[in-house]
């Protein structure tokens, strides 16, 4: 719409350009901002549907026979009918999986956020806009409690039994000869409480042979 417009203004004489191109920038500004508050609505609902649904809901066998990749695996639905109707909050089950005091969906994870469900309104009422051959993907972003996103932590270093007596892996030198455990620094004193608490036997220091043998095989 925009580039017909101007590529018909270039065949008129400059004046009239001139004289014509206040009203022009009126008329097109508003075209233009309507196109970005499309895309704007489409990519945060496309965020909420990529960090949260798309990895259970995609592929050739989606949970519940529904996938959310496309528009039209939306308006297809799955086992429950269509997830969406453009334009029409009430028929868009895919708002009542989502909302509530308890959500259905996600099955994992925490439910979506109050700005997250306001997203995916906003995209439906406006009539669900996507962008031609544009396919979701999963981007899937782990609960912050998830082992691999928590702070790095030093633990203690944990106290264990050597001939009977309490040792703290931070000592030096090993303990004394005889014994069924030797901590000579703080490693074995973790390896060695694990031991312990399952019950096995340490293994022997490895001699001189084996452990020039250790570095030099790949």
């Amino acid at each position: 719409m925009q580039k017909q417009i101007f590529k018909t203004l270039c065949s008129f004489s400059p004046a009239w350009v001139v004289a014509l191109l206040p009203s022009v920038i009126l008329f097109v500004g508003p075209l233009g901002s309507v196109g970005q508050a499309q895309e704007d609505t489409f990519a945060a609902a496309a965020r909420v549907l990529e960090r949260n649904c798309v990895s259970c809901h995609a592929g050739s066998k989606p949970k519940g026979g529904l996938g959310l990749e496309t528009l039209e695996a939306m308006v297809q639905g799955g086992e429950s009918g269509p997830a969406l109707v453009a334009g029409d909050l009430d028929k868009s089950i895919l708002l009542d999986y989502v909302s509530g005091d308890e959500p259905q969906m996600p099955k994992t994870g925490k439910p979506l956020s109050a700005d997250e469900v306001h997203a995916l309104r906003v995209w439906i009422a406006g009539g669900a806009k996507w962008p031609e051959g544009k396919r979701l993907e999963d981007r899937h972003v782990p609960d912050a409690e998830w082992w691999s996103l928590r702070p790095l932590v030093r633990p203690g270093v944990p106290e264990v039994l050597v001939q009977g007596v309490p040792v703290q892996g931070s000592i030096k030198g090993e303990s004394a000869n005889g014994s069924p455990y030797k901590v000579a620094n703080a490693i074995d004193a973790f390896v060695v409480s694990k031991l312990q608490h399952k019950r096995l036997p340490q293994s022997p220091l490895a001699d001189r042979r084996t452990l020039v043998r250790r570095v030099s095989i790949d």
